[in-house]
């Protein structure tokens, strides 16, 4: 995997640009899906012919309130997915995410702790306040005031914010504004 880098707010960004399929969703993840500045946009897009998603991660920061605004169509195509999330392996992630699962009616937004519980719920706005709070026996998810909080000893990593291609792609764009982590 190549990685492209950039600086946000003090933090260090890794752009995932990969040249075959991989995880999730078999799915090829480009530094052109991405742009850094004041704002970061992420894309779904084809490139030389091929459906491309994308990914940003940040370093491992440890404990602490990992927070953003985005900014994203009131309901994304029922085939694209965006993730929020704090991710070690595939047995410790946690998640904030944005997708339908590739149904025409279905609730849009959920809080994850992956191979475990799970909130699903309706979210009709564009502009979101999203925040994983992350300590040694608990994680708190918050979307826009809506809290949920979990007990337990989570060993998590670094925080990974991407937008992926579940089923049918579409262009789609997102926007993330005042990409935060508080110790």
């Amino acid at each position: 995997m190549k990685e492209k880098n950039g600086v946000i707010n003090h933090m260090k960004i890794t752009i995932r640009d990969t040249k075959k399929r991989v995880g999730p969703g078999n799915n090829f993840f480009k530094k052109e899906n991405v742009k850094l500045g004041k704002e970061i946009i992420m894309k779904i897009d084809k490139i030389n012919g091929e459906w491309t998603c994308a990914e940003i991660m940040l370093p491992r920061l440890g404990y602490g309130t990992y927070s953003c605004e985005l900014e994203k169509p009131m309901f994304l195509p029922k085939g694209i997915v965006f993730g929020f999330f704090l991710y070690r392996n595939d047995q410790n992630e946690v998640d904030i995410e944005f997708t339908r699962w590739n149904k025409f009616f279905s609730k849009n937004a959920q809080f994850v702790i992956q191979d475990g519980p799970k909130q699903r719920f309706w979210n009709f706005r564009r502009h979101n306040k999203l925040k994983i709070e992350w300590y040694l026996s608990w994680v708190k998810f918050t979307l826009n005031g809506k809290t949920w909080k979990i007990w337990g000893n989570f060993d998590l990593g670094t925080l990974h914010i991407n937008l992926w291609i579940y089923g049918k792609p579409k262009k789609t764009q997102v926007k993330i504004r005042n990409l935060k982590w508080t110790k």
